[in-house]
């Protein structure tokens, strides 16, 4: 057996793309991952959708249905503002991409990912990785593989995976020339990517979302609308506005069918609430009724009994240029911001994360990274940046069928592996 060194890695932010990335690189290395919250904090992000390429990633990691409690998908539902049905789409995601599509609480995926990035039990290869909570980063220095962190200790690592988009922007010493506090706590700085790349800028869009037990949907409204009836299948429905205003609401389950996820679509341009790119702020209750009062009845009495709502502004940015520089490598929303019209936020994370196997060959050590670090950037940026584009494509008025054509490549994933070799041919 080829013998290594083990690589210290550090990952900044201990969200889906971070433990997805602490589980792959545990395999052959030690790894650390700093989180800025406290070790409670609960995931507010509501659920998520985990396509073809998203699922076949879970499953990789050691993840399954069982485990996220997650419910499969028979496609789509589409509907008008009144709950009258436009359109249904049944997809058999199992046979036509090899993997089927879930709907997962994103606290059931962040919880299972966390068990597999930290757990010490025989299922999980290599060395659980360390979480410090309470530590938020200051500044990152590429050329030396340093972290500042907010008590001002310094963290050297050979490989830094940046996983918020916040991080983008951090500032950076560039003419350190020995590794150090005396660096990096330089006045000399510049942007991880660049200045000539600004952070995401909001999509004139906003989120109001929640969820909702469904005993207490039933409770409520003495049954299950139509629409969100399962016996023959569970679908993501879809409610449209026909006044062209981009007001929608999409509801779907999640946790095992016992919660109804709910995210409902508002255009900034209409919103007297000023909206933030913050998953825990709170939204106007009574705004928000008032901007689907057009909609079902039943959408209004659901709403009428919450007693907090979430309002999240949707943010979007071009394609970068890079992923990786020196030591630090970027994976998630610090790479690949994108609005949620696909629905692959937290796939291409899951996938960005799975693409670190590049990082276990045998034998690997610090002088093979930037090596590694340049070909896990020209397979894995490409492939991003154009789902990022898709999403993008998916927010505007253009028919079906692209946003179907952009779908089919967005679940056309089999990783990394499979994906370097259709490249090499």
């Amino acid at each position: 057996m080829t013998e290594h060194t083990p690589l210290r890695v550090a990952i900044i932010g201990g969200g889906i793309a971070g433990l997805a990335a602490a589980r792959v690189l545990r395999e052959q290395h030690d790894v650390t991952v700093y989180e800025r919250n406290a070790s409670d904090t609960a995931e507010a992000g509501a659920a998520v959708g985990l396509g073809p390429n998203g699922t076949k990633m879970a499953k990789s990691l050691g993840l399954t249905k069982e485990s996220l409690k997650a419910v499969v998908s028979s496609g789509f539902r589409t509907f008008d503002q009144t709950g009258a049905l436009l359109k249904e789409s049944r997809m058999d995601c199992a046979k036509a991409f090899g993997s089927e599509w879930w709907m997962v609480h994103r606290q059931d995926l962040k919880d299972a990912l966390f068990e597999a990035a930290t757990g010490e039990g025989s299922e999980w290869p290599g060395k659980p990785a360390k979480i410090v909570f309470k530590s938020r980063v200051e500044n990152v220095d590429p050329e030396n593989g340093l972290i500042q962190l907010g008590d001002g200790s310094i963290v050297e690592a050979d490989l830094i995976i940046g996983m918020n988009h916040s991080y983008i922007a951090l500032q950076v010493e560039t003419n350190a020339t020995q590794k150090g506090a005396d660096g990096i706590h330089s006045k000399t700085r510049a942007a991880v990517v660049g200045l000539e790349h600004p952070p995401p800028v909001p999509a004139n869009i906003s989120l109001y979302r929640f969820t909702v037990p469904l005993s207490q949907v039933t409770e409520l409204l003495g049954e299950i609308p139509d629409a969100l009836k399962s016996e023959d299948g569970t679908f993501l429905a879809s409610f449209i506005a026909a006044d062209g205003s981009n007001r929608n609401a999409v509801i779907y389950p999640c946790r095992n069918k016992e919660i109804m996820n709910f995210a409902c679509a508002v255009p900034d341009s209409i919103l007297k609430q000023q909206s933030q790119e913050s998953w825990t702020q709170d939204g106007d209750l009574e705004e928000m009724i008032r901007h689907f009062e057009d909609f079902p009845p039943w959408l209004h009495t659901i709403m009428r009994t919450l007693s907090n709502v979430k309002l999240y502004q949707l943010r979007d940015a071009n394609p970068l240029p890079s992923y990786a520089r020196e030591h630090v490598a970027l994976i998630g929303d610090a790479a690949h911001p994108m609005v949620p019209y696909q629905g692959q936020g937290a796939n291409q994370a899951l996938e960005d994360a799975e693409a670190l196997r590049l990082f276990l060959r045998p034998g690997l050590t610090s002088n093979d990274l930037a090596g590694v670090l340049k070909t896990w950037d020209s397979v894995r940026r490409p492939r991003a940046s154009q789902v990022q584009l898709n999403s993008r494509v998916a927010a505007a008025k253009v028919s079906p069928e692209v946003i179907l054509q952009r779908m089919r490549f967005n679940w056309t994933y089999d990783g990394i592996e499979e994906f370097v070799k259709s490249k090499d041919h």
